[in-house]
Parts: C-alpha cells; sequence; structure tokens
C-alpha cells in the first residue's frame, strides 16, 4: 500500500521536466472547442501566459533555498577586533 502511494506522488524531477516541457512550448493539452455546433477535442500548446507562470514556478522551485537537498549553510566569523 505504502509504495502505491510513493508511486502516485511526483518527485522533484518529474515537476521541473513537466514544468521545462510547458516554458519551451513541447507539452501539449487537450481542450473542448464547439466548432459548428458539436464539441471537439482539439490539441494546444501553452499559451505566452501559461508559459511565464510555468517559468515562474520552475525558477522558485530552483531557486528555494529552504529544501532539504540544498546544503547551503550561512557561517557568521567575527572577526572585527575591538581594540580599547
Amino acid at each position: 500500500m505504502k509504495e502505491e502511494k510513493k508511486n502516485s506522488i511526483a518527485t522533484l524531477d518529474e515537476i521541473s521536466s513537466y514544468l521545462t516541457s510547458v516554458v519551451r512550448g513541447s507539452a501539449v493539452s487537450e481542450v473542448l472547442v464547439t466548432e459548428k455546433g458539436q464539441k471537439v477535442c482539439v490539441k494546444k500548446s501553452p499559451d505566452e501566459k501559461e508559459k511565464i507562470r510555468a517559468a515562474q514556478l520552475l525558477y522558485q522551485q530552483l531557486s528555494d533555498k529552504s529544501s532539504p537537498e540544498s546544503s547551503d549553510q550561512v557561517e557568521f566569523i567575527d572577526d572585527i577586533g575591538y581594540e580599547n
């Protein structure tokens, strides 16, 4: 049961790959449109607004310093001597 749940959650690599495909315009989605009174399923590439949003999300994901994979640490060194 745990294995099924684990496989149902997208990994960070999968999310990054999908967002990259949207930014590059290679992702395709299907939308319903009405043509001559009939509903037709049409494949569509992401528009500019969708590409920009995907780029924002991808940038946010890649620049997130609070992720557990980040090993960046700040160290303060007090090397200023106070002499009277």
